[in-house]
């Protein structure tokens, strides 16, 4: 079988440095944390399979900002995927959302992003996690709405998605996103990474190393 190009993957654990981003306040358990560890875990997987070329924006506790974040994957002309955890003022909110950005019309048919992301969205609602489905942003005058908040996504070149992961302010789930025995973070790396592949291997199975 014929190996085919190595398709090039930027992991972006969300936040870090100054920035923890979402924190549980009973724990004290910080988004930027949680989205290292399942970065690594991730790039680690990637990088079993030949098939993929895997860098990550941060390999540590640092400050990134976005416009690297986004320098690092269009210098690798590679797609983005940002790593985060959920949160909201009611504690009850949970479950998994992936966004993606999308030129195309949405009568137009399913983008690259959306595919990337609705099939990492059906891996990670298979560990059980609610399904607050996938999110589309349309390049119909959203633009600033997007230069806001998704940053990453708008700014890339390559088709790019932002994965929530789960709510680390819904008491449930942060404590599966802290308990570093029970495999919860390790079990998302690998939806995550079987989302991947099934959306850009195409009819390519994803072979070990």
């Amino acid at each position: 079988m014929a190996a085919g190009p190595k398709i090039r993957l930027v992991i972006d654990p969300g936040h870090g440095g100054e920035d923890p981003g979402a924190v549980d306040a009973a724990t004290g358990l910080r988004e930027a944390d949680v989205t290292l560890r399942i970065a690594h875990v991730l790039k680690a997987i990637l990088d079993t399979h030949p098939e993929f070329e895997a860098a990550l924006t941060r390999e540590a506790d640092r400050t990134v900002t976005l416009q690297e974040r986004t320098d690092i994957a269009n210098a690798r002309d590679a797609h983005l995927v940002s790593i985060h955890c959920n949160a909201a003022g009611d504690p009850q909110a949970r479950g998994a959302e992936v966004w993606c950005f999308a030129e195309t019309d949405p009568d137009g048919g399913e983008s690259a992003g959306h595919r990337i992301a609705r099939a990492i969205q059906e891996r990670l609602v298979a560990l059980g996690l609610h399904d607050r489905g996938v999110k589309v942003i349309y390049d119909r005058g959203s633009r600033e709405y997007v230069a806001r908040r998704l940053w990453v996504l708008w700014k890339t070149r390559r088709p790019s998605v932002l994965v929530e992961c789960a709510f680390i302010s819904n008491p449930e789930e942060a404590r599966l996103l802290g308990d570093d025995l029970g495999g919860f973070k390790e079990r998302l790396a690998v939806a995550i990474f079987e989302g991947l592949s099934a959306s850009l291997l195409g009819e390519r199975e994803p072979q070990p190393a």
